[in-house]
């Protein structure tokens, strides 16, 4: 097998950032009615995100409202708490939605038509979380994670990490559920693609 010599590589090297600039050039562009489309879902992810986080903001308060009537915290039992013990790493979450959607951001880079898969991304987050406004206050339950925290002030302008009161329907569940359903409907068909 013949052997690359230094210049070879360094020339592949070279080529590189322009083979990269010719994909990105032919892969990215968008016309007008992409355009449209992708500022209409934008507005409609961007408003379902806004209203996600107030009724989230409003479980929390209602679970300090229930906390302060009944005069202690109230958590509901949870096996693995009891077998385990309560884990402490509320990071982790956060940590394991970026391991998903670094990845997913990748995907979509790469894709050869990169706004189709932006749009349904946006589409199908804006979509559960329309879902996720519906659910979250009516369903909020005392947390069992001690150190959650409840929302102070006003529930439009409030934005807190790890709240208190929306554990049943979760943020983060929503995150991997749309990262997933982007790798199955995306992916080369050589990964995890159909």
């Amino acid at each position: 097998m013949p052997k690359l010599g230094s210049h070879r590589v360094l020339a592949v090297f070279r080529r590189a950032p322009l083979l990269v600039w010719r994909r990105v050039r032919r892969n990215w562009w968008l016309d007008r009615t992409c355009i449209i489309f992708l500022v209409t879902i934008g507005i409609v992810f961007g408003l379902s995100y806004y209203f996600m986080n107030v009724m989230a903001n409003v479980a929390s308060k209602r679970s300090k409202l229930i906390e302060d009537a009944l005069g202690t915290r109230y958590t509901l039992p949870d096996v693995f708490f009891e077998f385990i013990g309560a884990v402490e790493l509320l990071w982790m979450t956060d940590m394991f939605d970026a391991l998903m959607f670094v990845p997913t951001a990748l995907l979509v880079a790469w894709h050869e038509r990169p706004w189709r898969v932006v749009s349904r991304l946006l589409l199908a987050w804006g979509l559960a979380s329309l879902i996720r406004i519906t659910t979250v206050a009516i369903t909020s339950v005392p947390d069992p994670r001690p150190s959650c925290q409840y929302v102070e002030g006003n529930v439009f302008t409030a934005f807190t990490l790890h709240r208190c009161g929306d554990a049943i329907y979760s943020g983060h569940t929503l995150i991997f559920v749309v990262c997933a359903m982007v790798w199955t409907s995306f992916a080369p068909k050589n990964i995890v693609g159909r």
